[in-house]
């Protein structure tokens, strides 16, 4: 932002936010936050009588705003679910997130499948490469690679939760400085969001939410109704990549490289898919009248004949 290039680093320790010069790489300023791993990027947010833009952060249960010229955090909303991937979307001083939270199994079963020796503990050679359980090993606890019964539950306590769509307001008012930004829940939807990676796109009133098999839901930014949910036809694959929208029409790739387009609406409609016969996993880019998509073979750019 500006000259400044802002880092978002969420992680089991030592999790920060950090801004360094563009030019020199030089750090400006570093600022910890409590939140724990998360794989959502950062969206630039300036709430109506702002005095200046946030970087608005969606993280393990919680939205967050920071300072761009020092990493203050001047707000944080609580809500969110443990899991996040997706980025926020903006639409006006709305923030729409969504998450999942896992299920984890009692300790008793992990014994029962994995300690070999049966010492009630997981050693390296029990868990071997599971993420979760090295994760476990050298972030919680004593942190000496040994995964106990109660850092076992250390961790599902933090994974539990619910798997929903959030709608949050941010108001800043006018007469009061930045520390003084609110925020408040909109509207919820629960429904399971569990490893939905595309974020959500909001364009003319309506917030689009796509999810593996094609399964695309339109909502009522406002309410959060459910104005339309069905399959897009020619197009129900994995999705990893985000919808966009550009002159009344939205746009969907899937991983199998099937490019769909849609008639933005309330009861959206599709209009054509195209197949590029090669797998697509970045969001396409609109610029100028053209979609420009990159597939794991090429780069193609897309324009009106």
């Amino acid at each position: 932002m500006g000259d400044s290039i802002i880092l978002v680093l969420d992680q089991l320790a030592n999790s920060h936010i950090i801004a360094v010069d563009s030019k020199t790489g030089k750090k400006r300023w570093l600022v910890e936050r409590s939140e724990s791993h998360a794989w959502s990027t950062p969206v630039v947010f300036q709430p109506s009588g702002s005095v200046e833009p946030l970087v608005l952060t969606a993280s393990s249960g919680q939205l967050a705003g920071h300072r761009i010229s020092d990493g203050q955090r001047v707000f944080s909303h609580l809500g969110l679910p443990a899991g996040i991937i997706a980025s926020p979307t903006l639409a006006g001083n709305t923030v729409f997130a969504f998450g999942y939270s896992l299920s984890e199994p009692p300790w008793a079963d992990k014994l029962t499948q994995l300690d070999k020796n049966q010492d009630q503990r997981l050693s390296v050679d029990e868990y071997g490469t599971s993420s979760v359980l090295v994760a476990i090993a050298h972030y919680l606890g004593n942190r000496d690679g040994i995964v106990t019964e109660d850092e076992w539950k250390t961790w599902s306590a933090h994974v539990m939760g619910g798997t929903h769509l959030l709608a949050v307001q941010v108001t800043q008012p006018s007469t009061s400085p930045s520390e003084a930004i609110t925020s408040r829940d909109v509207w919820k939807h629960d429904r399971g969001y569990t490893s939905v990676v595309p974020s959500p796109l909001a364009y003319d009133g309506i917030l689009y939410v796509i999810k593996n098999g094609g399964i695309l839901t339109a909502f009522d930014m406002m309410t959060g109704e459910v104005v339309k949910m069905g399959r897009v036809p020619g197009a129900i694959g994995g999705y990893s990549a985000s919808p966009v929208a550009a002159e009344g029409k939205v746009f969907l790739a899937n991983e199998d490289g099937q490019v769909a387009v849609l008639k933005a609406a309330r009861e959206w409609e599709p209009l054509a898919v195209n197949d590029l016969g090669e797998g697509v996993y970045a969001t396409p880019a609109l610029s100028d009248g053209r979609v420009y998509i990159r597939t794991t073979d090429a780069l193609y750019a897309f324009g009106a004949r």
